[in-house]
Protein backbone atom coordinates (compact mmCIF):
# COMPACT_ATOMS: atom_id res chain seq x y z
CA UNK A 1 0.00 0.00 0.00
CA UNK A 2 1.21 3.57 -0.62
CA UNK A 3 3.33 5.15 2.10
CA UNK A 4 1.55 7.86 4.15
CA UNK A 5 4.55 10.05 3.30
CA UNK A 6 4.42 10.25 -0.49
CA UNK A 7 5.38 12.85 -3.12
CA UNK A 8 1.72 13.56 -3.82
CA UNK A 9 1.09 14.60 -0.21
CA UNK A 10 4.15 16.82 0.39
CA UNK A 11 5.08 18.99 2.29
CA UNK A 12 5.35 17.45 5.78
CA UNK A 13 6.17 19.02 9.14
CA UNK A 14 8.16 16.96 11.61
CA UNK A 15 10.97 16.71 14.16
CA UNK A 16 14.57 16.14 13.01
CA UNK A 17 17.92 15.24 14.53
CA UNK A 18 21.36 13.83 13.76
CA UNK A 19 21.94 10.18 14.78
CA UNK A 20 25.13 11.45 16.49
CA UNK A 21 23.19 14.11 18.46
CA UNK A 22 19.85 12.45 19.21
CA UNK A 23 19.16 14.68 22.20
CA UNK A 24 19.18 17.81 20.04
CA UNK A 25 15.87 17.87 18.13
CA UNK A 26 14.63 20.69 15.89
CA UNK A 27 11.44 21.28 13.96
CA UNK A 28 11.42 21.40 10.20
CA UNK A 29 9.52 20.89 6.97
CA UNK A 30 10.20 18.21 4.33
CA UNK A 31 9.27 19.40 0.82
CA UNK A 32 9.55 18.27 -2.78
CA UNK A 33 10.47 20.86 -5.40
CA UNK A 34 11.53 20.14 -8.99
CA UNK A 35 11.89 16.42 -8.20
CA UNK A 36 14.33 17.15 -5.35
CA UNK A 37 13.50 16.48 -1.70
CA UNK A 38 14.80 19.05 0.74
CA UNK A 39 14.28 19.77 4.41
CA UNK A 40 14.15 23.23 6.00
CA UNK A 41 15.24 22.96 9.62
CA UNK A 42 14.25 25.63 12.12
CA UNK A 43 17.60 25.59 13.90
CA UNK A 44 20.85 23.63 13.86
CA UNK A 45 21.40 19.90 14.29
CA UNK A 46 23.59 19.65 17.37
CA UNK A 47 25.35 21.96 19.78
CA UNK A 48 26.66 25.26 18.46
CA UNK A 49 30.37 26.03 18.91
CA UNK A 50 30.18 29.73 18.13
CA UNK A 51 31.78 29.39 14.72
CA UNK A 52 30.32 30.49 11.42
CA UNK A 53 27.78 28.11 9.91
CA UNK A 54 30.03 27.83 6.85
CA UNK A 55 32.69 26.19 9.04
CA UNK A 56 30.39 23.52 10.49
CA UNK A 57 30.05 20.18 8.75
CA UNK A 58 26.58 19.00 7.77
CA UNK A 59 25.64 15.55 9.10
CA UNK A 60 25.76 12.70 6.56
CA UNK A 61 22.39 11.39 7.79
CA UNK A 62 19.32 13.04 9.29
CA UNK A 63 16.66 11.11 11.15
CA UNK A 64 13.19 12.44 11.73
CA UNK A 65 9.64 11.71 12.71
CA UNK A 66 6.52 12.95 10.94
CA UNK A 67 3.57 12.16 13.17
CA UNK A 68 4.33 8.58 14.21
CA UNK A 69 6.23 7.77 10.99
CA UNK A 70 10.02 7.41 11.04
CA UNK A 71 11.95 9.12 8.24
CA UNK A 72 15.59 8.90 7.11
CA UNK A 73 17.33 11.46 4.89
CA UNK A 74 20.56 10.29 3.22
CA UNK A 75 22.97 11.48 0.52
CA UNK A 76 22.66 15.03 1.81
CA UNK A 77 23.71 18.23 0.06
CA UNK A 78 23.90 21.52 2.03
CA UNK A 79 21.70 24.25 0.66
CA UNK A 80 22.51 27.24 2.87
CA UNK A 81 21.89 28.78 6.27
CA UNK A 82 20.27 31.85 7.74
CA UNK A 83 21.94 33.19 10.89
CA UNK A 84 22.74 36.39 12.78
CA UNK A 85 26.41 37.13 13.48
CA UNK A 86 27.92 34.13 15.30
CA UNK A 87 24.58 32.88 16.60
CA UNK A 88 23.41 29.39 15.64
CA UNK A 89 21.47 29.33 12.35
CA UNK A 90 17.77 29.85 12.82
CA UNK A 91 17.12 28.16 9.48
CA UNK A 92 19.09 25.41 7.71
CA UNK A 93 18.33 24.14 4.20
CA UNK A 94 19.52 20.69 3.14
CA UNK A 95 18.68 18.58 0.06
CA UNK A 96 18.31 14.80 0.34
CA UNK A 97 18.85 12.50 -2.64
CA UNK A 98 17.52 9.52 -0.69
CA UNK A 99 14.38 9.59 1.48
CA UNK A 100 13.31 6.41 3.28
CA UNK A 101 10.04 6.34 5.19
CA UNK A 102 9.27 3.80 7.90
CA UNK A 103 12.73 3.17 9.37
CA UNK A 104 15.74 5.00 10.71
CA UNK A 105 18.45 3.90 8.26
CA UNK A 106 22.08 4.82 7.61
CA UNK A 107 24.38 4.12 4.63
CA UNK A 108 25.42 0.95 6.47
CA UNK A 109 21.85 -0.42 6.64
CA UNK A 110 21.32 -3.64 4.68
CA UNK A 111 18.06 -5.01 3.32
CA UNK A 112 16.78 -8.56 2.93
CA UNK A 113 13.82 -7.87 0.66
CA UNK A 114 12.64 -5.28 -1.86
CA UNK A 115 9.26 -4.74 -3.53
CA UNK A 116 8.87 -2.85 -6.80
CA UNK A 117 5.78 -1.44 -8.51
CA UNK A 118 6.19 -0.07 -12.02
CA UNK A 119 3.86 2.03 -14.16
CA UNK A 120 2.99 -0.69 -16.70
CA UNK A 121 3.45 -3.81 -14.56
CA UNK A 122 -0.33 -4.29 -14.10
CA UNK A 123 -0.99 -4.31 -17.83
CA UNK A 124 1.97 -6.59 -18.57
CA UNK A 125 0.83 -9.17 -16.02
CA UNK A 126 -2.73 -8.85 -17.36
CA UNK A 127 -4.30 -10.60 -14.35
CA UNK A 128 -7.70 -9.11 -13.55
CA UNK A 129 -8.53 -9.89 -9.89
CA UNK A 130 -12.07 -8.54 -9.81
CA UNK A 131 -15.37 -10.24 -10.55
CA UNK A 132 -18.82 -8.70 -10.22
CA UNK A 133 -22.15 -10.26 -9.35
CA UNK A 134 -25.69 -9.38 -8.38
CA UNK A 135 -28.73 -11.06 -6.88
CA UNK A 136 -32.39 -10.08 -6.77
CA UNK A 137 -33.81 -12.48 -4.18
CA UNK A 138 -36.07 -10.03 -2.41
CA UNK A 139 -33.32 -7.50 -1.80
CA UNK A 140 -31.10 -6.39 -4.64
CA UNK A 141 -27.48 -7.16 -3.85
CA UNK A 142 -24.40 -6.31 -5.87
CA UNK A 143 -21.04 -7.86 -5.02
CA UNK A 144 -17.42 -7.31 -5.94
CA UNK A 145 -15.13 -10.26 -5.38
CA UNK A 146 -11.34 -10.10 -5.20
CA UNK A 147 -9.59 -13.32 -6.17
CA UNK A 148 -5.86 -13.21 -5.60
CA UNK A 149 -3.97 -14.50 -8.66
CA UNK A 150 -1.49 -17.29 -8.13
CA UNK A 151 1.97 -16.09 -7.17
CA UNK A 152 4.58 -16.51 -9.90
CA UNK A 153 8.20 -17.17 -8.90
CA UNK A 154 11.59 -17.13 -10.61
CA UNK A 155 14.92 -18.30 -9.21
CA UNK A 156 17.75 -15.85 -9.85
CA UNK A 157 21.38 -15.80 -8.80
CA UNK A 158 21.26 -14.02 -5.46
CA UNK A 159 17.49 -13.78 -4.99
CA UNK A 160 14.06 -15.22 -5.63
CA UNK A 161 11.67 -13.00 -7.61
CA UNK A 162 7.93 -13.18 -6.89
CA UNK A 163 5.09 -11.63 -8.89
CA UNK A 164 2.38 -10.85 -6.36
CA UNK A 165 -0.92 -8.95 -6.43
CA UNK A 166 -1.74 -6.52 -3.60
CA UNK A 167 -5.17 -5.58 -2.32
CA UNK A 168 -6.33 -2.55 -0.36
CA UNK A 169 -9.48 -0.70 0.64
CA UNK A 170 -10.13 2.92 1.51
CA UNK A 171 -13.24 4.72 2.66
CA UNK A 172 -16.25 2.83 3.83
CA UNK A 173 -18.45 5.79 4.72
CA UNK A 174 -21.98 6.40 3.47
CA UNK A 175 -20.94 7.58 0.01
CA UNK A 176 -17.96 5.65 -1.32
CA UNK A 177 -15.63 2.70 -0.90
CA UNK A 178 -12.46 2.41 -2.96
CA UNK A 179 -10.69 -0.89 -3.54
CA UNK A 180 -7.26 -1.02 -5.16
CA UNK A 181 -5.06 -3.83 -6.40
CA UNK A 182 -1.64 -3.70 -8.06
CA UNK A 183 1.05 -6.06 -9.27
CA UNK A 184 4.36 -6.07 -7.41
CA UNK A 185 7.62 -7.89 -7.96
CA UNK A 186 9.29 -8.85 -4.69
CA UNK A 187 12.93 -9.87 -4.42
CA UNK A 188 13.93 -12.06 -1.49
CA UNK A 189 17.71 -11.71 -1.28
CA UNK A 190 19.97 -14.58 -0.32
CA UNK A 191 22.19 -12.14 1.60
CA UNK A 192 21.46 -8.60 2.86
CA UNK A 193 22.49 -5.82 0.47
CA UNK A 194 22.65 -2.02 0.55
CA UNK A 195 20.14 0.31 -1.11
CA UNK A 196 22.40 1.25 -4.03
CA UNK A 197 22.75 -2.44 -4.92
CA UNK A 198 18.98 -2.93 -4.63
CA UNK A 199 18.36 -0.21 -7.18
CA UNK A 200 21.25 -1.04 -9.55
CA UNK A 201 21.17 -4.85 -9.58
CA UNK A 202 17.45 -5.50 -9.12
CA UNK A 203 15.17 -2.53 -9.80
CA UNK A 204 17.07 -1.44 -12.94
CA UNK A 205 16.95 -4.84 -14.75
CA UNK A 206 13.26 -5.25 -13.89
CA UNK A 207 12.46 -1.79 -15.23
CA UNK A 208 14.40 -2.47 -18.44
CA UNK A 209 12.54 -5.78 -18.83
CA UNK A 210 9.05 -4.25 -18.57
CA UNK A 211 10.07 -1.39 -20.87
CA UNK A 212 11.28 -3.94 -23.43
CA UNK A 213 7.90 -5.67 -23.30
CA UNK A 214 5.98 -2.40 -23.49
CA UNK A 215 8.32 -0.59 -25.92
CA UNK A 216 7.71 2.41 -23.68
CA UNK A 217 8.95 3.97 -20.46
CA UNK A 218 7.87 2.25 -17.26
CA UNK A 219 9.12 4.32 -14.30
CA UNK A 220 9.11 3.22 -10.67
CA UNK A 221 5.91 4.05 -8.82
CA UNK A 222 6.84 2.52 -5.47
CA UNK A 223 9.91 0.88 -3.97
CA UNK A 224 9.81 -0.78 -0.55
CA UNK A 225 12.66 -2.39 1.38
CA UNK A 226 12.83 -4.58 4.49
CA UNK A 227 15.82 -3.88 6.78
CA UNK A 228 17.99 -6.72 8.02
CA UNK A 229 16.77 -7.97 11.39
CA UNK A 230 13.21 -6.66 11.00
CA UNK A 231 10.45 -8.71 12.62
CA UNK A 232 8.25 -10.74 10.29
CA UNK A 233 5.27 -8.50 11.05
CA UNK A 234 7.20 -5.25 10.54
CA UNK A 235 5.94 -3.14 7.68
CA UNK A 236 8.43 -2.55 4.87
CA UNK A 237 10.02 0.88 4.58
CA UNK A 238 9.26 2.97 1.50
CA UNK A 239 12.00 4.63 -0.56
CA UNK A 240 9.89 7.60 -1.66
CA UNK A 241 12.82 9.27 -3.43
CA UNK A 242 12.87 6.36 -5.91
CA UNK A 243 9.37 7.12 -7.20
CA UNK A 244 9.34 8.96 -10.51
CA UNK A 245 7.57 12.31 -10.54
CA UNK A 246 7.32 12.25 -14.33
CA UNK A 247 5.72 8.82 -14.56
CA UNK A 248 3.05 8.57 -17.27
CA UNK A 249 -0.34 8.11 -15.66
CA UNK A 250 -2.13 6.86 -18.76
CA UNK A 251 -2.81 3.14 -18.78
CA UNK A 252 -1.13 1.23 -21.58
CA UNK A 253 -3.53 -1.42 -22.86
CA UNK A 254 -2.20 -5.02 -22.88
CA UNK A 255 -2.67 -5.26 -26.66
CA UNK A 256 -0.12 -2.46 -27.04
CA UNK A 257 2.61 -4.63 -25.53
CA UNK A 258 4.98 -6.62 -27.68
CA UNK A 259 4.56 -9.47 -25.22
CA UNK A 260 2.77 -9.99 -21.91
CA UNK A 261 2.82 -12.62 -19.19
CA UNK A 262 0.36 -14.63 -21.30
CA UNK A 263 3.08 -15.13 -23.93
CA UNK A 264 5.90 -16.33 -21.66
CA UNK A 265 6.60 -18.33 -18.49
CA UNK A 266 7.61 -16.04 -15.62
CA UNK A 267 9.93 -18.63 -14.10
CA UNK A 268 11.77 -19.01 -17.44
CA UNK A 269 11.84 -15.56 -19.05
CA UNK A 270 12.92 -13.61 -15.94
CA UNK A 271 16.06 -15.70 -15.26
CA UNK A 272 16.93 -15.52 -18.98
CA UNK A 273 16.60 -11.74 -18.89
CA UNK A 274 18.71 -11.45 -15.73
CA UNK A 275 21.42 -13.55 -17.34
CA UNK A 276 21.34 -11.44 -20.51
CA UNK A 277 21.19 -8.18 -18.57
CA UNK A 278 24.23 -9.25 -16.58
CA UNK A 279 26.13 -9.35 -19.88
CA UNK A 280 24.61 -6.36 -21.70
CA UNK A 281 23.28 -4.19 -18.89
CA UNK A 282 24.98 -1.11 -20.32
CA UNK A 283 23.44 -1.80 -23.74
CA UNK A 284 20.00 -2.26 -22.17
CA UNK A 285 20.49 1.08 -20.39
CA UNK A 286 21.38 2.77 -23.68
CA UNK A 287 18.26 1.36 -25.37
CA UNK A 288 16.12 2.42 -22.41
CA UNK A 289 17.55 5.95 -22.57
CA UNK A 290 16.30 6.24 -26.17
CA UNK A 291 12.76 5.97 -24.80
CA UNK A 292 13.31 9.00 -22.58
CA UNK A 293 12.41 11.58 -25.17
CA UNK A 294 13.53 15.17 -24.97
CA UNK A 295 17.32 14.83 -25.15
CA UNK A 296 19.52 16.49 -27.74
CA UNK A 297 19.08 15.05 -31.23
CA UNK A 298 22.74 14.23 -31.83
CA UNK A 299 23.30 12.70 -28.38
CA UNK A 300 20.26 10.43 -28.81
CA UNK A 301 21.58 9.25 -32.17
CA UNK A 302 25.03 8.56 -30.76
CA UNK A 303 23.43 6.68 -27.87
CA UNK A 304 21.75 4.39 -30.41
CA UNK A 305 24.97 3.92 -32.38
CA UNK A 306 26.82 3.04 -29.17
CA UNK A 307 24.13 0.49 -28.31
CA UNK A 308 24.67 -1.22 -31.68
CA UNK A 309 28.43 -1.39 -31.31
CA UNK A 310 28.30 -2.38 -27.64
CA UNK A 311 25.85 -5.17 -28.33
CA UNK A 312 27.93 -6.48 -31.24
CA UNK A 313 31.03 -6.65 -29.07
CA UNK A 314 29.04 -8.59 -26.46
CA UNK A 315 27.44 -10.95 -28.95
CA UNK A 316 30.52 -11.76 -31.03
CA UNK A 317 33.26 -11.12 -28.51
CA UNK A 318 36.79 -9.93 -29.31
CA UNK A 319 37.97 -10.70 -32.83
CA UNK A 320 41.16 -12.74 -32.96
CA UNK A 321 43.67 -12.38 -35.73
CA UNK A 322 43.88 -15.26 -38.16
CA UNK A 323 47.27 -16.59 -39.15
CA UNK A 324 46.78 -15.01 -42.57
CA UNK A 325 46.22 -11.60 -40.96
CA UNK A 326 49.26 -12.02 -38.73
CA UNK A 327 51.41 -12.89 -41.73
CA UNK A 328 50.08 -9.94 -43.72
CA UNK A 329 50.89 -7.46 -40.93
CA UNK A 330 54.34 -8.95 -40.57
CA UNK A 331 55.02 -8.51 -44.31
CA UNK A 332 53.75 -4.93 -44.33
CA UNK A 333 55.76 -3.93 -41.27
CA UNK A 334 58.90 -5.61 -42.63
CA UNK A 335 58.62 -3.60 -45.83
CA UNK A 336 58.76 -0.28 -43.94
CA UNK A 337 61.88 1.50 -42.79
CA UNK A 338 63.21 0.70 -39.34
CA UNK A 339 62.16 4.09 -37.94
CA UNK A 340 58.55 3.65 -39.15
CA UNK A 341 58.00 0.04 -38.13
CA UNK A 342 56.96 0.73 -34.53
CA UNK A 343 54.40 3.37 -35.59
CA UNK A 344 53.08 1.17 -38.40
CA UNK A 345 52.66 -1.81 -36.08
CA UNK A 346 50.54 0.32 -33.74
CA UNK A 347 48.36 1.51 -36.61
CA UNK A 348 47.73 -2.04 -37.81
CA UNK A 349 47.11 -3.48 -34.34
CA UNK A 350 43.32 -3.40 -34.77
CA UNK A 351 43.13 -3.81 -38.54
CA UNK A 352 41.54 -7.23 -38.07
CA UNK A 353 38.55 -5.76 -36.17
CA UNK A 354 35.27 -5.53 -38.10
CA UNK A 355 34.26 -2.06 -39.26
CA UNK A 356 31.23 -0.31 -37.80
CA UNK A 357 29.45 -1.01 -41.09
CA UNK A 358 30.15 -4.74 -40.65
CA UNK A 359 28.83 -4.58 -37.11
CA UNK A 360 25.66 -2.91 -38.36
CA UNK A 361 25.07 -5.73 -40.84
CA UNK A 362 25.57 -8.39 -38.16
CA UNK A 363 23.16 -6.73 -35.72
CA UNK A 364 20.51 -6.15 -38.39
CA UNK A 365 20.70 -9.85 -39.24
CA UNK A 366 19.99 -10.70 -35.58
CA UNK A 367 16.85 -8.53 -35.57
CA UNK A 368 14.95 -10.92 -37.83
CA UNK A 369 12.75 -10.27 -40.85
CA UNK A 370 10.77 -7.29 -39.54
CA UNK A 371 13.53 -4.69 -39.59
CA UNK A 372 15.04 -4.51 -43.11
CA UNK A 373 11.76 -3.57 -44.80
CA UNK A 374 11.07 -0.98 -42.08
CA UNK A 375 13.89 1.29 -43.32
CA UNK A 376 13.35 0.95 -47.07
CA UNK A 377 16.78 0.92 -48.68
CA UNK A 378 18.84 -0.95 -46.09
CA UNK A 379 22.13 -0.01 -47.77
CA UNK A 380 21.28 3.69 -47.71
CA UNK A 381 20.16 3.45 -44.07
CA UNK A 382 23.35 1.64 -43.07
CA UNK A 383 25.55 4.20 -44.85
CA UNK A 384 23.72 7.08 -43.19
CA UNK A 385 24.10 5.55 -39.70
CA UNK A 386 27.79 4.78 -40.34
CA UNK A 387 28.53 8.26 -41.68
CA UNK A 388 26.57 9.92 -38.89
CA UNK A 389 28.46 8.02 -36.22
CA UNK A 390 31.86 8.56 -37.82
CA UNK A 391 31.24 12.25 -38.50
CA UNK A 392 31.59 13.03 -34.81
CA UNK A 393 35.11 11.61 -34.53
CA UNK A 394 36.25 12.09 -38.14
CA UNK A 395 34.93 15.44 -39.31
CA UNK A 396 34.66 15.52 -43.09
CA UNK A 397 32.44 17.74 -45.32
CA UNK A 398 31.32 14.64 -47.22
CA UNK A 399 29.95 12.96 -44.08
CA UNK A 400 26.52 13.36 -42.50
CA UNK A 401 25.95 16.53 -40.49
CA UNK A 402 23.74 15.37 -37.62
CA UNK A 403 22.65 18.92 -36.76
CA UNK A 404 21.88 20.20 -40.23
CA UNK A 405 20.08 16.98 -41.14
CA UNK A 406 18.27 16.76 -37.83
CA UNK A 407 14.96 15.69 -39.42
CA UNK A 408 16.63 12.52 -40.68
CA UNK A 409 18.63 12.11 -37.47
CA UNK A 410 15.45 11.98 -35.39
CA UNK A 411 13.78 9.46 -37.73
CA UNK A 412 16.84 7.22 -38.02
CA UNK A 413 17.30 7.24 -34.23
CA UNK A 414 13.75 5.93 -33.82
CA UNK A 415 14.55 3.02 -36.13
CA UNK A 416 17.73 2.24 -34.17
CA UNK A 417 15.63 2.03 -31.01
CA UNK A 418 13.41 -0.54 -32.72
CA UNK A 419 16.39 -2.41 -34.15
CA UNK A 420 17.83 -2.96 -30.67
CA UNK A 421 14.40 -3.72 -29.21
CA UNK A 422 13.91 -6.53 -31.71
CA UNK A 423 17.42 -7.88 -31.11
CA UNK A 424 16.99 -8.00 -27.31
CA UNK A 425 13.53 -9.57 -27.60
CA UNK A 426 14.89 -12.39 -29.75
CA UNK A 427 17.95 -13.00 -27.59
CA UNK A 428 15.96 -13.24 -24.37
CA UNK A 429 13.84 -15.95 -25.99
CA UNK A 430 10.54 -14.31 -26.94
CA UNK A 431 9.24 -16.37 -29.91
CA UNK A 432 9.31 -14.71 -33.34
CA UNK A 433 5.58 -15.30 -33.80
CA UNK A 434 4.88 -13.42 -30.56
CA UNK A 435 7.22 -10.59 -31.58
CA UNK A 436 5.65 -10.24 -35.03
CA UNK A 437 2.13 -10.15 -33.60
CA UNK A 438 3.11 -7.75 -30.82
CA UNK A 439 4.96 -5.35 -33.11
CA UNK A 440 2.01 -5.27 -35.51
CA UNK A 441 -0.40 -4.47 -32.64
CA UNK A 442 1.96 -1.96 -31.01
CA UNK A 443 2.37 -0.04 -34.29
CA UNK A 444 5.48 1.75 -33.02
CA UNK A 445 7.74 0.32 -35.72
CA UNK A 446 5.12 1.13 -38.33
CA UNK A 447 5.06 4.74 -37.10
CA UNK A 448 8.86 4.92 -37.21
CA UNK A 449 8.77 3.71 -40.83
CA UNK A 450 6.10 6.25 -41.73
CA UNK A 451 8.11 9.16 -40.31
CA UNK A 452 11.34 7.93 -41.91
CA UNK A 453 9.59 7.76 -45.30
CA UNK A 454 8.50 11.40 -44.86
CA UNK A 455 12.10 12.49 -44.17
CA UNK A 456 13.77 10.22 -46.76
CA UNK A 457 11.32 9.27 -49.50
CA UNK A 458 14.33 8.35 -51.69
CA UNK A 459 14.92 5.30 -49.44
CA UNK A 460 11.49 3.90 -50.31
CA UNK A 461 11.39 4.09 -54.11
Amino acid sequence: MPSPISPDNAPFDGRWWSPDEQSHVVGGRLELESDVWHVTLFGWLGPWTGRSADDVEVPSVIHGQIGITLVSLLDLVPGGWSASANDPPYETRISANTVIVGVHATPATRFTQAGVRLVHLNEWAKRRPWSFGSATGGTYTQTVTFTEPAEETATLTGATARLWRSWGQEGGDLSAVTMTSDEWVYFDFEAPIDLDTVEHDWVRPLQNFIELAAAARSPVVELTVTPEGADEGTRSASVVSAASRSAPRRTKQPFQFIFTLDDVVFGDIVPEWWKLHGDVGVVADLVASLRRKGGYVSSQFLTGASAIEGYHRHRFGPTKRSQEQKDRIKRIVASASDEDQHWLKQQLAFSHEPSFSNRLDDVVALAGPLFPTAVGDLNAWRKWVKDGRNSVAHRDPSMVDLDNEWHTTVRVTATIEWLMTLVLLREVGVPDTVIETGVRRNRGLQAATHHLREARPDWFV
